[in-house]
């Protein structure tokens, strides 16, 4: 499973992208402008990317799903 987690450079949402990757799964880890605590986050997770985008804004939302 492909999992999206919003928010998961800092805070809760990499709390909850740890915890997928701990359990195996692909983890997209997203951040709107905090690439370097995202890349960070990505390192501790065995299958991990990174993807960018700005959640208020609809067309990058959309790029992003």
């Amino acid at each position: 499973m492909v999992c999206l987690v919003t928010g998961s450079s800092r805070g809760l949402g990499k709390a909850v992208a740890l915890a997928l990757g701990k359990k195996g799964h692909q983890v997209v880890v997203h951040c709107r402008d905090r690439e370097d605590e995202a890349a960070q986050t990505a390192s501790l997770i065995e299958k991990a990317m990174i993807l960018r985008a700005d959640v208020r804004s609809a067309p990058e939302v959309k790029t992003l799903v």
